[in-house]
C-alpha cells in the first residue's frame, strides 16, 4: 500500500485528499503545515507528496526546494497543488523538481492519474 504524505494548511482540502486516497487503498496522512510536513518528510518518508503551493510562512516551492536539496528525500515525487493559474508558479514548481502540477479544485479522477503515473517511480 502506498504512503502518500498531504502537505496542505486547509484541513478540509486535506482531509478531502486523505479520504479519496484511503478509497483508493493508499495509505494517507496530513500534515497541516511545512514545519510539521517537513518532520513528517524526515521520520517516515512516504512514497509521494502532495504538496500545497500557497501556505503561511514558508512557500510550497521553498518547501520542495528543501525536500528536492536533500539526499534522503530527493527521490520522493512531489505533486504540486494549487488555486493558482499562472505560468509563474508552475514554471518555478517545474524548476525546483516539482514532478506534477494540479489545480484546486483537483478531480478525484484525475488526482489518481497522476499518483499512477508517479507512484511506481519510486524505487
Amino acid at each position: 500500500m502506498p504512503a502518500i504524505l498531504v502537505i496542505d494548511d486547509d484541513p478540509i482540502i486535506c482531509e478531502l485528499l486523505k479520504l479519496h486516497l484511503q478509497n483508493a487503498g493508499c495509505e494517507a496522512r496530513c500534515a497541516a503545515d511545512p514545519a510539521e510536513g517537513l518532520r513528517a518528510v524526515i521520520e517516515s518518508p512516504p512514497d509521494l507528496i502532495l504538496l500545497d503551493v500557497h501556505m503561511p510562512y514558508m512557500s510550497g516551492i521553498e518547501v520542495l526546494k528543501v525536500i528536492k536539496a536533500d539526499t534522503q528525500s530527493r527521490h520522493i515525487p512531489v505533486v504540486m497543488l494549487t488555486s493558482s493559474t499562472d505560468d509563474e508558479t508552475w514554471l518555478a514548481a517545474t524548476q525546483a523538481g516539482a514532478e506534477a502540477y494540479l489545480t484546486k479544485p483537483v478531480a478525484r479522477d484525475e488526482l489518481l492519474q497522476t499518483l499512477q503515473r508517479w507512484l511506481p517511480r519510486r524505487g
